[in-house]
């Protein structure tokens, strides 16, 4: 009677760690987002959306997109190249109307990421689950995980007086980028209905959240590693179009520094997000891209891939399904390639 007393009251003490473990304003707020974001999505399929609203939604999604992908994840994430300060402030402003963080915590869990892949300090290890890499760890306050995030360096960015302001005034910033700009733009221009314009905004809110959300899942879950095989990173062709070229995770993982966040950057690969930071580039706007030389890749692919790539030669691509165990090859690949 007593041990089962002494059980319950364990439980409980259980209970009452957990209820303060879960950081219950990001629940809140992101319950609220996939709530109202799918009864947006309802009045969308339903016919009560204006057409200019679809549009403007759509609009605000690939603007966050983007601007997450190269301004706060290539630019100021992995520092893998140099831009103006007016391109700046235009990412920095999209990154906010995405409903994130501000930047400079952004990118120091970020980091961390990186830093600690696939192990206890990573914020999103992805050994704990898919819906905890997807979703769950925006929840939960783990010590040793916050003490590996606060770890991280991120002087280069308190350096940067436009990322301070964003991080100094970040709740003001927030609340109208997030809840305000969307929502009066449809309503004022094109008289749409304000609920309708709620809705939408938590629609486009929850597609941002889902793009986001499938870096830490997708991408570490379903898909080959042609760079590297003992990570959990992969290459996800679904992802790779969602995200508008950001699923080379493997090579990401492999390569961090690289801007194009994969071996090739070009529209036949899908690499958007590469492709509009060479288009910046050729006018003067981006300067300093880092990039991984052809070299540098083969001979981390035949090192350390899995052997589910094929090689850009043309005696080679002929025949793609080869892998790295195939030694007679690699000696023919390498007569192409000057070390």
């Amino acid at each position: 009677m007593e041990a089962t007393k002494e059980i319950k009251l364990v439980n409980q003490k259980e209970l009452k760690n957990i209820f303060f473990e879960i950081k219950w304003p990001t629940v809140i707020q992101t319950a609220s987002i996939y709530v109202f974001g799918v009864i947006g999505v309802i009045g969308l399929l339903t016919g009560h959306w204006k057409f200019l609203t679809f549009l403007w939604a759509l609009l605000i999604f690939i603007v966050c997109g983007f601007s997450m992908n190269i301004g706060s994840h290539r630019l100021l994430g992995h520092r893998s190249f140099k831009t103006n300060r007016v391109l700046k402030l235009i990412l920095i402003f999209g990154h906010t109307l995405s409903g994130q963080w501000s930047i400079i915590n952004w990118v120091r869990s970020h980091r961390a990421h990186h830093k600690y892949t696939d192990t206890a300090k990573d914020p999103t290890n992805i050994k704990k689950g898919f819906w905890f890499s997807h979703i769950y760890w925006m929840f939960w306050y783990s010590p040793a995980v916050e003490k590996a995030i606060l770890s991280i360096d991120v002087s280069d960015l308190k350096a940067d007086k436009d990322l301070m302001f964003q991080y100094d005034y970040f709740l003001l910033i927030h609340f109208f980028s997030v809840a305000i700009f969307p929502v009066i733009v449809p309503v004022f221009l094109w008289n749409e209905a304000l609920w309708i314009a709620c809705l939408a905004n938590f629609t486009r809110l929850l597609a941002n959240l889902t793009q986001l959300s499938v870096f830490n899942s997708v991408m570490h879950s379903h898909g080959p590693k042609p760079y590297d095989e003992k990570t959990s990173a992969v290459d996800n062709i679904f992802a790779i179009i969602f995200t508008f070229g950001e699923g080379f995770h493997n090579f990401h993982h492999t390569f961090p520094s690289d801007y194009k966040c994969a071996e090739f950057g070009d529209l036949k690969h899908f690499n958007l997000s590469a492709c509009i930071i060479d288009w910046w580039y050729r006018r003067g706007w981006v300067t300093d891209r880092n990039e991984a030389t052809k070299s540098m890749i083969a001979q981390t692919k035949i090192k350390s891939g899995d052997g589910t790539h094929w090689f850009e030669s043309e005696n080679i691509l002929s025949n793609p399904q080869w892998g790295h165990k195939d030694e007679q090859k690699i000696e023919e690949f390498f007569k192409d390639f000057e070390f």
